[in-house]
């Protein structure tokens, strides 16, 4: 399978189905590696892939304010602060997807509660998924009163087409989803996106490669056209002990 390609077709059309037809496989062949995929969606799955030699590279991404310690604690027990290595990558911002100009006026988490409001969502094991169930918690939102919370799409691109095509009005993700179909954004948390690894793989040549890329400036100069997205020490090396004491 031509496995880039067909990725950047779902992020660009939002729809499994001509990903599928791309790569010459069945939707149902497609859907299911989208789900072996997503074991690796969160956090804690990621850390643990890491941990059990499942992957070099682990991506991680905290929510900055109230949210952060929680996640933190949550993921610690997968992180060892003697072998493992912070690399430092970059910012995203969260928030709402809505039809341009908004015409609902739906700038609150607490609008989603409207019967008439028909909502999105992201699959269940997704680091996204996770993130917005936290703060309904923290807004003490009962999530079944939520038209449509249980109605899923397993990428970023799938549920800002969805809302792009009228069938939601709303949906939760990343900024750069919202623009690239064209619909308004409310911004609601910034999360740090970055990745860790075992610290002996930082001397391959091949990891050295992919942090000169991160920290060059062409590098720089991609991200800064992505809305929502900012470098944030990208490339940078430090431990686990110095990254979660500054980030608590």
């Amino acid at each position: 399978m031509a496995g880039i390609p067909w990725l950047a077709e779902i992020r660009s059309s939002g729809k499994i189905t001509k990903a599928a037809d791309l790569a010459g496989v069945s939707y149902r062949h497609a859907w299911n590696l989208i789900e072996k995929w997503s074991a690796f969606s969160t956090p804690q799955t990621s850390l643990a892939s890491l941990a059990h030699d499942g992957c070099d590279l682990a991506g991680m991404h905290l929510p900055q304010g109230e949210l952060r310690k929680r996640t933190i604690a949550a993921s610690k027990g997968w992180l060892n602060a003697g072998t493992h290595r912070v690399i430092g990558f970059v910012t995203r911002e969260m928030g709402l997807m809505v039809a341009p100009g908004n015409p609902l006026g739906i700038t609150t988490l607490e609008r989603l509660l409207d019967p008439q409001i028909r909502f999105v969502n992201r699959d269940p094991d997704s680091g996204t998924r996770m993130l917005l169930t936290q703060l309904l918690a923290q807004h003490r939102i009962d999530p079944q009163h939520i038209n449509g919370f249980e109605h899923a799409e397993f990428t970023h691109a799938a549920v800002a087409a969805y809302v792009a095509s009228g069938m939601a009005d709303v949906a939760f993700g990343v900024e750069a989803a919202a623009r690239q179909f064209g619909l308004d954004f409310v911004r609601l948390v910034t999360e740090d996106y970055f990745f860790v690894s075992r610290k002996e793989i930082l001397e391959l040549e091949a990891v050295r490669r992919v942090l000169s890329v991160m920290r060059s400036q062409e590098f720089h100069a991609a991200i800064a056209q992505l809305p929502g997205y900012q470098v944030n020490d990208a490339g940078s090396i430090r431990t686990v002990r110095e990254v979660f004491r500054t980030m608590e």
